[in-house]
């Protein structure tokens, strides 16, 4: 890549979210090109083992007393947020580009926030946990400076280029390429296209 090229490099990474960890994807666009290069992909640990609560916190508090299910919700908050951070901060120093953006699904729907009405529906426990470390990782991407773009779920492959374009960096890359890594290709592939 020339000089001039790399200058106007612009990278971004997308997450691809779930229960205790996320899917992390890497894409840059250079110059002209309107097509992303994968950077790099990984698997970011949000939760684990040693933080001494289990992945599924509201899950996990679902029958306890309600003052002790804040006491969990609280320590695994904070560990979350903790391992967030310093994942993406560890995955962002190691694409030897500088990360302008970052990119997230939004889910439809609010979650309230008190805790005993969420244990009191199966459904707002699920949206809770997803809620969890969807904001630890938009934190850490904050904390880095990075500008957080919020997509709804809905907007993801809504263009027929981008799904085509997104399937085929697969097969060039290998595995793991699978609805993980591509909805979170997207995620940046879209964050990327909000910052021009």
């Amino acid at each position: 890549m020339s000089g001039l090229m790399a200058s106007r490099a612009r990278t971004a990474i997308g997450f691809s979210v779930h229960t205790g960890w996320a899917a992390a994807v890497a894409v840059s666009v250079g110059g002209s090109a309107e097509k992303p290069e994968v950077l790099a992909r990984a698997r970011l640990e949000l939760l684990r083992e040693e933080d001494g609560v289990v992945r599924f916190v509201f899950h996990s508090v679902e029958d306890k007393p309600l003052a002790e299910a804040r006491e969990v919700v609280e320590r695994a908050r904070k560990a979350t947020r903790r391992n967030a951070l310093a994942e993406v901060k560890r995955f962002a120093e190691g694409l030897g580009a500088p990360v302008v953006a970052a990119g997230l699904a939004h889910p439809a729907g609010k979650i309230p926030v008190d805790l005993e009405m969420i244990v009191k529906s199966h459904a707002l426990i699920h949206s809770a946990e997803g809620a969890l470390f969807r904001d630890a990782v938009a934190q850490a991407c904050e904390a880095l400076g990075l500008r957080v773009e919020r997509v709804p779920r809905k907007a993801l492959f809504t263009q027929a280029s981008m799904k085509k374009a997104i399937d085929g960096m697969g097969k060039a890359l290998g595995p793991p390429w699978g609805a993980d890594q591509k909805e979170a290709a997207a995620l940046a592939w879209l964050a990327l296209a909000a910052r021009v």
